[in-house]
């Protein structure tokens, strides 16, 4: 029987033997803050990297309400269609299913504008508070790069 001191080392044994045989310096050890300061570029990558994720978090923020509007409007819709449909089949005559499907033409119609008008409102106040997160990141920005040209 084979001993666990036989046992051929495997490349995960290996790895693991390297890397505690080769211990890091105290010196070559660097935190953020040190590289930041050695380097300023590297605090302004992170800075504009947290303003992209912002930007992204803001465009998500927009197609949700979005598509919260356009799924609330598809409901009542299709309750719509259904309440014609039981419309039609409750009218006995040809007559009361002309004005039955006019009626829901119109209503259809009407409606649809209005949802337009709703979508271009909720576009523009979007269009709006993005704009503005914009702005304030980037005289946040002119704000630090001024700051680290008075530093230097």
């Amino acid at each position: 029987m084979i001993g666990v001191k036989d046992r051929v080392p495997t490349r995960t044994m290996l790895f693991r033997a390297q890397i505690e045989e080769t211990p890091m310096q105290e010196q070559e050890r660097c935190s953020w803050e040190q590289a930041a300061t050695a380097m300023p570029f590297l605090a302004a990558g992170q800075k504009m990297a947290i303003a992209a994720a912002r930007l992204n978090a803001q465009a998500l923020k927009s197609v949700m309400w979005y598509q919260i509007e356009v799924l609330g409007f598809m409901q009542h819709r299709f309750e719509q269609n259904l309440k014609l449909l039981d419309d039609l089949i409750e009218s006995g005559e040809y007559n009361d299913a002309f004005d039955v499907c006019s009626v829901f033409v119109e209503n259809a119609a009407c409606e649809f504008n209005s949802e337009a008008g709703r979508m271009a409102t909720i576009g523009s106040r979007l269009a709006v508070e993005t704009a503005s997160r914009v702005r304030k990141e980037a005289d946040t920005r002119i704000e630090d790069i001024m700051a680290a040209r008075i530093a230097a």
